[in-house]
């Protein structure tokens, strides 16, 4: 499995760091995310930074969104330069949210509340974090992963 030069580097970069590890007993590998300014069409705004946990499992098969109403299931699409998580709402909405190699971020919501969209964008960054064992990209999971 041939890696992008860019996802190569974005692994080394955390392996350097130490956030992973060559070990088989890590769990999962997740990003904590932090967007202090958001845009909407009244304009943009700094404020009280949203905070978000994405991971993904061993398997690279499945992945989640925590957020301060709890943690639930996410797809997750890998390309040769960043990673995209898509929340499908309830509503038929979606949230949007990229993470760039280089821990760049942008979240996008395009929610409907009684009938009415109501889109926002959010700007941030996204770091690797451990999540109490090493965290390791296994093989398997690049390769379910497209990478």
């Amino acid at each position: 499995m041939k890696l992008s030069p860019r996802l190569l580097a974005l692994l080394a970069a955390a392996a350097l760091a130490g956030v992973v590890a060559p070990s088989c007993e890590a769990k999962a590998l997740k990003w904590s995310c932090t967007y202090p300014a958001t845009a909407n069409p009244g304009g943009v705004f700094k404020r009280e930074p949203q905070e978000l946990i994405f991971g993904i499992d061993e398997t690279g098969e499945h992945a989640t969104v925590t957020r301060a109403q709890g943690t639930h299931a996410v797809e997750v699409f890998a390309g040769t330069d960043g990673l995209t998580f898509i929340d499908r709402l309830k509503s038929g909405a979606v949230e949007v949210t990229t993470i760039d190699s280089a821990g760049k971020s942008v979240h996008s919501r395009h929610a409907i509340l009684g009938g009415l969209l109501i889109p926002s964008q959010s700007y941030g960054t996204c770091a690797a974090v451990e999540d109490g064992t090493a965290v390791l990209v296994p093989q398997p999971a690049l390769a379910r992963l497209g990478l």
